[in-house]
């Protein structure tokens, strides 16, 4: 299928590569139990998926568009050997041109999955009233924001590496909006402030290195925190990262929490860094600990499921 938007208005897009495939049929299988795609249609971004992955997400009614570099920069052939699946970060400021139709376009990254709806009817509500709709890497649970300077000092070298002194002596002081989880209007001003960043940043690019795929995220902090556009952050249980903490687990209700009292409910969870490859061992709410994957559907062998995972 191509872009076009065959009549509707919302769209909730993701993007992946063949060995991501596995989470993103998650997270497409996580917004189909709660009924999200009845509201919504659901496309995805090809970053080098199989035939066979491709065909299933037809059959689904996804709409399927390439992941393209869309402009030209030194190192567009390097990277598109070494690390094909930049394309799709890349791609995302030009969403509206890439599927056209849609009033609200809502971004989620492949390695999350919803929980609870609310998380997502919340990220359309603020980008209908022209807000970018995200969430901020700022949570009481998050404790490596509280040990002191080595995590901001990290944060800023990476900043340096990707964007030079000048932007991180600008941003080192703002709290970074994460991008897995963002929501825009079609015809917000980010997209092109934010496209125009993301281009200006691999244009000045002269080495691959670690982080270059955190470019197009640092690009729309820019948009943010220098540029001014319009935004509004969402609570943290919009766009939970398990690697800055992770969730604890209520086996009354069988889904994954704010692992600090009152363990309030995740509406998407964010299974972020190494979180996705392994299980993990994490807190009831019981006073168990349990070792449990914490994708969605859980991988095979996992001691616990989140809520309904039997049901697909």
């Amino acid at each position: 299928m191509n872009g076009a938007a065959p009549g509707g208005r919302r769209l909730v897009v993701s993007g992946a590569d063949a060995p991501y495939f596995g989470l993103l049929r998650g997270l497409f299988l996580s917004l189909r139990r709660l009924r999200l795609l009845e509201r919504a249609h659901f496309g995805v971004l090809d970053g080098g998926l199989a035939q066979d992955q491709r065909a299933w997400l037809a059959r689904r009614g996804a709409i399927v568009v390439p992941a393209e570099w869309g402009f030209d920069f030194r190192l567009a052939d390097h990277l598109a050997r070494q690390q094909r699946s930049l394309k799709i970060l890349v791609s995302r400021p030009r969403l509206p041109a890439l599927f056209p139709g849609y009033d609200t376009i809502l971004w989620l990254d492949a390695d999350l999955w919803v929980q609870t709806p609310d998380a997502v009817e919340l990220h359309f509500r603020v980008a209908e009233r022209g807000r970018l709709a995200a969430v901020m890497e700022m949570d009481r649970s998050y404790a490596e924001l509280r040990a002191g300077r080595p995590y901001w000092e990290r944060i800023r070298r990476w900043t340096t590496a990707v964007a030079g002194t000048d932007v991180a002596d600008a941003l080192e002081t703002r709290p970074t909006i994460n991008a897995g989880t963002l929501a825009l209007s079609s015809d917000a001003p980010h997209w092109e402030c934010w496209r125009r960043l993301v281009e200006e940043g691999y244009r000045r690019l002269r080495a691959h290195g670690f982080p270059v795929f955190l470019l197009d995220q640092l690009a729309l902090n820019r948009v943010v925190h220098l540029e001014r556009l319009p935004f509004l952050p969402l609570p943290t249980r919009c766009n939970w990262l398990c690697h800055m903490a992770l969730p604890s687990w209520d086996p009354a209700s069988r889904t994954l929490r704010d692992p600090l009292p009152p363990n309030d409910p995740l509406g998407i969870v964010h299974v972020c860094d190494h979180t996705k490859h392994t299980p993990m061992r994490i807190p009831g709410t019981d006073g168990v600990w349990r070792r449990m994957w914490l994708t969605w559907p859980p991988r095979p062998g996992a001691a616990e499921a989140p809520a309904d995972a039997a049901a697909l």
